[in-house]
């Protein structure tokens, strides 16, 4: 896939809430699997999506800070609503799709839903987390080597 043009990016080396880890593990985490995509692909591996990507709640400014130390340029995080200009290269909005059907898929492209993201930003970490609290994980699912 690579070969043919696919960009891979990394989503960590064992899906942890980034937010609950030590700083020293975070990076481990953010190294590691950069490492292991670019030794196996031969190429630079410059994105990344946080794991289950709310702020606050999965990842937090020193995740940000540890994911450009790493050598990350991009970043997606999950959040409801439309990409802006002022969106840093580390915090691009993402939106959850999920056995969407057609007609919201496409309104969530076209930015139906960035009122969601606008509550979803304004709103204090513990609402965010109790409406979305399907997607809330607070510990890993691998060991990280």
């Amino acid at each position: 896939m690579a070969r043919v043009g696919m960009e891979f990016g990394s989503h960590t080396c064992s899906h942890p809430n980034l937010a609950t880890l030590d700083r020293e593990s975070v990076r481990r985490e953010l190294r590691v699997a950069k490492d292991l995509l670019e030794q196996k692909l031969g190429t630079a591996a410059v994105t990344l999506a946080y794991p289950f990507g709310r702020r606050g709640l999965h990842w937090t400014r020193d995740t940000v800070a540890a994911a450009a130390e790493a050598g990350y340029q991009y970043a997606g995080i999950v959040l409801y609503r439309s990409v802006r200009p002022s969106d840093p290269p580390l915090e691009i909005p993402r939106i959850v799709i999920t056995g969407d059907e057609m007609p919201a898929f496409e309104q969530k492209i076209r930015g139906a839903w960035d009122i969601v993201g606008l509550l979803q930003e304004k709103a204090p970490p513990w609402a965010v987390w109790l409406a979305g609290r399907r997607v809330f994980h607070n510990g890993t699912t691998g060991p990280c080597r």
